[in-house]
């Protein structure tokens, strides 16, 4: 099942001053390097009323489990975070992610996947599948 929320109207601000906030900085800093950056930016978000956040593991992959007050019993999301499978991190987006797990009544675990060029392809990808199969052999 595929669910599409739209931009809820309480966040057109926050989206505008994110995009101004970036904007300057693309570009400048590439690579591994705009890593502490990329996730500065990201975890200002504020976390989301009535969730708790823990970090943990699903099968070998660690994480954050953003688990709100209201989850649906066997509701869960898997969130992978962006950055091009070199950048981002659980850490960095589990405050947005709290948002949407909140939002969507389910508990949300924020792969933090191994990142490149440390980890060459598929390693980013094989720890998200990874973190998969251990989800729907948990019951997800």
């Amino acid at each position: 099942m595929t669910t599409i929320h739209p931009l809820n109207p309480q966040d057109l601000f926050d989206t505008a001053a994110l995009r101004a906030t970036t904007l300057p900085r693309k570009g400048v800093v590439t690579g591994p390097e705009a890593r502490l950056m990329f996730d500065a930016v990201r975890s200002a978000v504020p976390v989301a009323d009535n969730v708790t956040m823990i970090s943990a593991k699903v099968g070998h992959v660690p994480g954050v489990w953003c688990r709100p007050f209201s989850a649906a019993p066997g509701a869960f999301v898997l969130f992978v975070h962006g950055g091009g499978y070199m950048m981002g991190s659980a850490d960095g987006y589990k405050n947005f992610a709290s948002h949407i797990a909140a939002r969507v009544g389910a508990n949300t675990f924020v792969v933090d996947y191994r990142l490149a060029p440390e980890h060459p392809f598929p390693s980013a990808i094989s720890d998200v599948l990874d973190a998969y199969t251990a989800l729907v052999q948990e019951g997800a």
